[in-house]
This record gives C-alpha cells, structure tokens and sequence, in this order.
C-alpha cells in the first residue's frame, strides 16, 4: 500500500480541521457535502482510539487461497 492518502482519509482530516476551529457537526457536514454520521463517526472515532485510521477488524483474517497440485 502506498503512503498516498485515501479519499475517506482526506476526508476525515478535514472534518478534524474544522472540528478543531469547533464547528458542529451540522455544519460540518453542511461544508464538506458528506452524511452528518460520517462526521459523527469520524469524531468519535477521533476521541475513541486518538486517530482517524480505521479501527482494526474483529474475526478471522483472509487465508491464503490453496493451489491445487
């Protein structure tokens, strides 16, 4: 995976931006043309696990696919 960040990423280090020059959330949504849960979500995800990456998955991992001999 390349150090170039997402879309979602971008995002969300925008809505960190303004959530810092504490703007609500409405209005957040509101400037970035995004759902008010995705800035809800990126919020507390913010103040959750101090980042915005994704939270690690719960579960199984993918197996590597068998090669048939």
């Amino acid at each position: 995976m390349s150090g170039a960040l997402t879309e979602n990423q971008k995002l969300r280090l925008k809505i960190v931006r303004l959530h810092n020059e504490n703007r609500n959330e409405y209005n957040i949504a509101r400037k970035l043309h995004v759902c008010p849960k995705f800035v809800h979500y990126t919020i507390c995800r913010l103040n959750d696990i101090g980042s915005i990456k994704d939270r690690p998955r719960s579960g199984r991992g993918l197996s590597k696919p068998s090669s048939k001999r």
